[in-house]
């Protein structure tokens, strides 16, 4: 009886580590969870680690701004922004 070699598909982070790198802060837990992790996760992994790193996400977002100054400001702060430079000329 001869085993069939298992071939285990993988699937890349490189994506996710970069939009880490460029939207969390370096203090976050999330970010350097993320670049711990391998280049490259069995796709079996990966639905449990989305999950952790979706409920970690939402952890730190409402515990203080791990987000950096590069992500979308929100409509309220656009708006003040855009009523200073009214008011300077």
């Amino acid at each position: 009886m001869s085993t069939a070699a298992v071939t285990t598909k993988k699937v890349s982070l490189d994506g996710l580590k970069r939009l880490a790198q460029k939207h969390l802060k370096p203090s976050s837990a999330l970010r350097n969870l993320i670049m711990s992790e391998p280049d490259e996760l069995p796709v079996q992994e990966l639905g449990p680690k989305v999950e952790l790193y979706a409920k970690l996400l939402d952890h730190e977002l409402r515990a203080s701004s791990v987000v950096t100054s590069e992500t979308p400001k929100s409509n309220a702060s656009q708006s003040k922004e855009r009523r200073a430079k009214m008011r300077k000329g």
